[in-house]
């Protein structure tokens, strides 16, 4: 019998995440805005922002994020896309009328909460579930736990 065309396949353990490290699902990690785009996402019916950001520290420094959310930008508080873009400014109030483009976003430092999900060739993928303030800006904000209120 001949081997022509023929193969040899290994079954892979898809918790691993493929051929990079999966970020625990819920970490919170440092990362920078590297790209951010707009368009349809393939099999899509809708155009949505799409945010590629690099992990600036620790042990998965470098390694990608991809993070997506409607186009809408509003100041309902449930809009994901007037979140992001809020804390990676620092937080506050985002007023009527206020603009941001690609480029200005591009650069900005936070923090992204990672989730997992399949991807659709079996293996684990991260994702970014939602964006926070860089740590530093956070802990400027919010009071010390063993501080005192008044």
């Amino acid at each position: 019998m001949s081997d022509e065309g023929s193969f040899e396949l290994e079954l892979k353990d898809t918790s691993e995440g493929g051929d990079y490290p999966l970020i625990p699902d819920g970490a919170i990690v440092p990362v920078v805005v590297d790209e951010v785009t707009k368009g349809r996402p393939p099999g899509g019916d809708k155009d949505r922002i799409s945010f590629k950001f690099v992990v600036t520290e620790g042990e998965f420094k470098d390694q990608w994020l991809w993070g997506s959310t409607p186009t809408t930008f509003s100041n309902n508080p449930d809009c994901k896309l007037m979140s992001w873009v809020r804390e990676l400014l620092g937080g506050g109030e985002l007023p009527t009328g206020f603009k941001v483009s690609d480029q200005s976003l591009k650069g900005l430092e936070g923090r992204a909460s990672v989730s997992q999900y399949p991807g659709k060739d079996g293996n684990m993928r991260n994702g970014v579930e939602n964006v926070l303030r860089p740590k530093s800006l956070a802990a400027a904000s919010s009071p010390l736990e063993d501080e005192e209120p008044f």
